[in-house]
Parts: C-alpha cells; sequence; structure tokens
C-alpha cells in the first residue's frame, strides 16, 4: 500500500517541521516513517525537508506487514 500526502501552503519552506506517517491495523502500529524527523522543541532543520512546490511525503507498507482481511488506517 502507498501513502502520499501532498504538502500545501508554503509549509513545504519551512525549517521547523518534521513529517510522521503512521500505519496501524487493528489498533496496533505497524510502520512508522519519519521524514526530516529529529527536531527537538526550538529546533530547525538547515534547509527545508521538502522545498519545492507541490511537495509531498511518501510512505509505502509492505505487504509482509499486514494480513489480508486487516482494515488498515493511517
Amino acid at each position: 500500500m502507498v501513502c502520499e500526502a501532498s504538502i500545501f501552503q508554503g509549509i513545504e519552506k519551512w525549517l521547523n517541521v518534521s513529517y510522521r506517517i503512521e500505519w496501524f491495523a487493528e489498533g496496533k502500529s505497524l510502520k512508522s516513517d519519519e521524514v526530516c524527523g529529529g527536531l527537538r522543541p526550538g529546533e530547525l532543520h538547515h534547509a527545508p525537508c521538502q522545498s519545492v512546490a507541490n511537495a509531498k511525503v511518501r510512505s509505502i507498507l509492505e505487504p509482509s506487514r499486514y494480513k489480508i482481511g486487516q482494515w488498515v488506517s493511517l
């Protein structure tokens, strides 16, 4: 499965932003992808994580991480 989220409103240029996509099934976390993470409160990145217009973050959930028939959500 693929989750792809667009980043709007100029947020792609901010230096204080981290992105995380977390997958769940039956109330349990299956996978967590962090993009540009690791910031502590008040810290800034040296450059924007996504500096292009129409920027997107993306996560792939491999078939081995869930079973057929499970409800998977983000």
